[in-house]
């Protein structure tokens, strides 16, 4: 595999984007490349390295592209028959190959709106799960890798973080900021970007008052409706890492799209089936 591509596919990953990995895993016959020959297919389409050109390629990066554009996290493997062109214009087998479709920089990741004691709790706990976790506060006291080690802090303005943080189809959000107007102006600011769940913490009465002024303000009534509120699924939590559990197990449920609607009160004022 060439080296220099996979630092390449690593400085943007750490910047935040994402793409397919596509390698030969198997080569038989006469083929143009040879195991391990990879190639890049970014989000936008464009890709570094090749796997063979013709065809074939094509047909990989159509699929990488459709793996980005539903959002698939899970590996695939492509098999293709390679075929030549002989004078008389009549195609012959040239070999066959099999290609791994990784895709890499999209795995599920919770964005926290809030580095206070459940923000930090949940950040803990949905990285032992396995999802890659965000943490924005705009209190230097408490976002930093002093007090949240497990994960990446984002620390300044809301309006930079909304800059720096890559929000997609396989992002989850959680906010629950030190102040209840905070909360409201992050989920406005939320509104037309890309993500699979957004959760906000709060009680009833809280969560009725905020749908009711941000509809005042402008926002459109299905993405409020489409919010998470209150936020967890209703186990009687009280401490902050019950909480935290609370909140994880709902995006959980999201994840794995079961069925939400049995797990949760009458009371939510969002219930998803």
């Amino acid at each position: 595999m060439n080296i220099e591509l996979l630092k390449i596919i690593n400085k943007e990953i750490q910047e935040g984007k994402s793409g397919v990995l596509c390698t030969i895993i198997r080569a038989v016959g006469s083929t143009p490349r040879n195991i391990g020959a990879s190639m890049w297919v970014r989000t936008d389409g464009s890709t570094i390295g090749t796997v063979g050109g013709g065809p074939s390629e094509k047909e990989v990066i159509d699929k990488a592209n459709e793996m980005i554009k539903k959002g698939e996290i899970e590996p695939k493997i492509y098999d293709a028959v390679l075929r030549e062109k002989e004078s008389d214009g009549k195609s012959i087998c040239g070999g066959e190959i099999s290609i791994l479709l990784e895709p890499l920089g999209n795995e599920p990741k919770i964005v926290i709106f809030g580095a206070g004691h459940v923000g930090k709790a949940l950040a803990r706990v949905a990285s032992v799960t396995g999802f890659k976790t965000i943490v924005w506060d705009d209190r230097e006291d408490l976002a930093n890798q002093q007090n949240i080690s497990w994960t990446e802090i984002i620390v300044c303005s809301l309006d930079e973080a909304l800059k720096k943080i890559n929000f997609d189809k396989n992002t989850y959000v959680v906010v629950l900021t030190h102040q209840h107007s905070l909360d409201e102006d992050v989920v406005r600011l939320l509104e037309g970007k890309s993500f699979a769940y957004l959760g906000v913490i709060g009680s009833l009465r809280k969560t009725l008052k905020m749908k009711e002024n941000l509809l005042k303000r402008g926002v459109s009534k299905s993405y409020v409706d489409n919010i998470y509120q209150p936020i967890g699924i209703p186990i009687g939590a009280e401490t902050p890492e019950e909480i935290a559990i609370s909140i994880l197990a709902e995006i959980i449920t999201v994840y794995r799209k079961a069925n939400i609607s049995v797990l949760r009160n009458t009371y939510s004022v969002k219930e998803k089936s």
